[in-house]
């Protein structure tokens, strides 16, 4: 059986401050950016589009579920592939 899934195309990620998480993700990860309006940001992560999103615009793609609040934990984890995890890290 073929696998219907091709890839993951895009994941967005929801955002209180969409500059300045858009500034982390152009100074730590230095990817190009691909789209942007006052919503949103988007990074090319070779394949797999890193959508920011203003919080505030999130029910309008998620609804009817809830955006979870920042005090909630953790909202996001994702998996890079890295030469030296130890650098990337000292960078973020």
């Amino acid at each position: 059986m073929t696998p219907w899934v091709q890839g993951i195309s895009a994941i967005t990620l929801f955002t209180d401050n969409l500059a300045e998480t858009k500034q982390f993700y152009q100074e730590v990860f230095g990817m190009p950016l691909v789209f942007e309006d006052a919503q949103s940001a988007a990074f090319d992560f070779g394949g797999t589009v890193i959508n920011l999103l203003a919080s505030t615009e999130a029910p309008g793609l998620i609804g009817p579920a809830p955006v979870a609040a920042q005090a909630d934990g953790s909202r996001v984890q994702l998996t890079l592939t890295v030469e030296d995890v130890d650098a990337v890290c000292a960078l973020a």
